[in-house]
């Protein structure tokens, strides 16, 4: 047996094993180059998604903060009610007072 160290291609390779190799290339191209696109879209779909999640959150906090910011509002509201009606009653009684007692200087 002769060593060639020359790589050749003879007629003994069948054109069908040439024909199905390259086809096996092309399609291992279009499938990896289709596989990234399809990554890209994930990828860009889970970013809207977590974006629109992050946005959703934000927006139920800032809800419950102003929630929590009425309700504040309301009690300090209460207690001026409460407040002017207890001035209200404070006036009545110092009216009453004035007039039951004589003036002392005169």
């Amino acid at each position: 047996m002769t060593e060639n160290s020359n790589w050749h291609l003879d007629k003994k390779v069948p054109i069908g094993l040439i024909i199905t190799i390259g086809l096996q290339i092309f399609f291992g191209v279009w499938f990896a180059a289709k596989l990234d696109s399809r990554v890209d879209a994930n990828e860009r779909m889970l970013l809207e998604k977590s974006e629109n999640e992050y946005t959703k959150a934000d927006k139920e906090f800032q809800d419950y903060k102003i929630l929590l910011n009425v309700q504040s509002l309301d009690k300090v509201n209460a207690k001026l009610d409460q407040m002017a009606i207890d001035i209200s009653d404070i006036k009545v009684a110092v009216s009453a007072k004035n007039r039951k007692t004589p003036e002392l200087g005169g």
